[in-house]
């Protein structure tokens, strides 16, 4: 992925991390607040729900009232895709001869995990087992 498109995304995922952060100081708040609620304490109560109160006004914080919310960091990715990748890009044609040229040109090593994961998927949908004959009589036609 490109680097501003992954530094955006990053930006993103730290912002997803705080507000989950703050959801937790809320149930926390909550949580505080119903114990106390239930033992009649309640300047305790009132003081945990007035850091719920808090608490939640953070976590909508981070969607739409900053410069640096969800909104924004969700806009700048969007917009670097649109700008980088949008109807003026390209469209690239997957045809059985481009996979099968990256396919010969990998090493042997590649080679024979794709086969053996084409046998396994065929092996599935035929159900039948593939024994180590059957498999030399696959790959010999294979060998490089």
């Amino acid at each position: 992925m490109p680097a501003p498109l992954t530094g955006y995304i990053t930006a993103w995922q730290a912002k997803y991390t705080q507000i989950s952060a703050d959801c937790w100081q809320l149930g926390n708040a909550l949580l505080g607040a119903a114990t106390y609620i239930a033992a009649q304490n309640w300047n305790y109560a009132a003081m945990y729900l007035e850091a719920a109160g808090e608490s939640a006004h953070e976590v909508a914080h981070h969607f739409k009232f900053e410069g640096d919310d969800v909104y924004a960091k969700m806009y700048d990715a969007m917009h670097w895709v649109d700008e980088n990748i949008g109807g003026d890009a390209v469209e690239y044609e997957l045809t059985m001869d481009k996979m099968l040229d990256a396919i010969w040109d990998s090493d042997k090593l590649r080679n024979f995990h794709f086969i053996n994961y084409i046998d396994a998927m065929r092996a599935s949908i035929w159900n039948v087992e593939i024994y180590e004959t059957h498999l030399a009589d696959w790959y010999r036609h294979f060998s490089l």
